[in-house]
């Protein structure tokens, strides 16, 4: 039985033909979340201008909310939006009712708002969706290194079965998916990072989210990413990642941490500088980051939930409108 990723995007390829358009899922190496669970963000319009302003074109939502998709339209933003998981078993039952999603929700926004992509759930296991979800990192102290985790100097690990080497935690978890897909006879599918981040702030047992430690992750996974370069694994597949997230969002369920991953504030000013050009225009900045600024060494303190990591497998899209 094919599973409902199979179904849902089979059915995308067979709108009827008026013409057919090759959608490029990712522009770029960068992109960044765009979640909502909040009751004092800006409004959808003013989001776009800030994503102008500070350069990211790759937005991902996590539902398919038809102000946002308005507020979109004419930007030159590329979109994917989000099946939510109420949906899934629905789609995956009906032709009739997956065919009225996607023509209600991509096909009648097409061409004027840029739709890329559609994810299908969020954080959703057992074989439900397609996304294969890394759960939040908690330390051990007694082996893995803040400075792996950060994208920071560090003597790093060398994998017994590949005899590759890897400095740093990010890459690492790539590879383990590359791997898992080529066992499963998908060694030929691209990997792409839906949702990665820091928390900056969290209860009082997360010590490991804190400003600094954010600030330090985002501002070298950037940096990283910008290399266009691929993994240990897969040296030639340029990585490609979501940052998560756009906003902190107050009402998010849950830990602490889970309402302080935004590169901004609520109110659209930075949460900490990690150097985009344009946000100086927007909002209060403090001062320019520096790869010394952010070293840091040391071994992350127990029981400290600071890190995630949501894995993809990216499908080019042949969309018919």
């Amino acid at each position: 039985m094919r599973t409902p990723a199979a179904v849902f995007w089979c059915l995308l390829l067979l709108f009827p033909v008026q013409r057919i358009v090759r959608v490029d899922a990712f522009t770029g190496t960068y992109g960044i979340n765009y979640g909502r669970i909040a009751d004092n963000i800006p409004a959808p319009e003013n989001v776009v201008s800030i994503l102008k302003a500070i350069k990211i074109k790759n937005v991902k939502i996590f539902d398919s909310d038809h102000g946002v998709l308005k507020a979109f339209k004419g930007s030159g933003l590329e979109l994917v939006v989000g099946l939510s998981n109420d949906y899934v078993k629905e789609i995956n039952s009906s032709e009739d009712r997956a065919m009225e999603w996607v023509k209600d929700n991509v096909q009648s926004w097409l061409p004027d708002t840029k739709i890329t992509g559609i994810a299908v759930g969020n954080e959703v296991l057992g074989g439900e969706t397609w996304s294969w979800k890394r759960p939040s990192y908690k330390s051990d102290p007694e082996h893995i290194n803040l400075s792996y985790a950060l994208f920071l100097p560090n003597a790093g690990i060398v994998d017994p079965k590949t005899n590759l080497h890897y400095d740093n935690m990010f890459d690492a978890t790539i590879d383990a998916a590359y791997t898992a897909l080529e066992a499963a006879g998908y060694g030929k599918m691209e990997v792409e990072v839906t949702e990665t981040g820091w928390a900056s702030s969290g209860d009082e047992d997360e010590t490991g989210a804190t400003a600094q430690n954010a600030r330090i992750y985002n501002f070298n996974l950037r940096k990283r990413l910008f290399k266009r370069k691929g993994t240990p694994l897969r040296p030639k597949v340029v990585m490609k990642a979501y940052v998560f997230a756009l906003f902190n969002e107050d009402l998010k369920p849950g830990p602490g941490s889970e309402r302080h991953y935004g590169l901004f504030k609520a109110d659209g000013s930075i949460s900490y500088d990690i150097g985009f050009s344009g946000l100086s225009n927007l909002h209060t900045s403090s001062s320019p980051s520096t790869q010394k600024e952010f070293y840091a060494g040391g071994w992350l303190a127990p029981n400290s939930l600071v890190l995630f990591t949501c894995i993809w497998i990216a499908v080019h899209l042949y969309v018919r409108y």
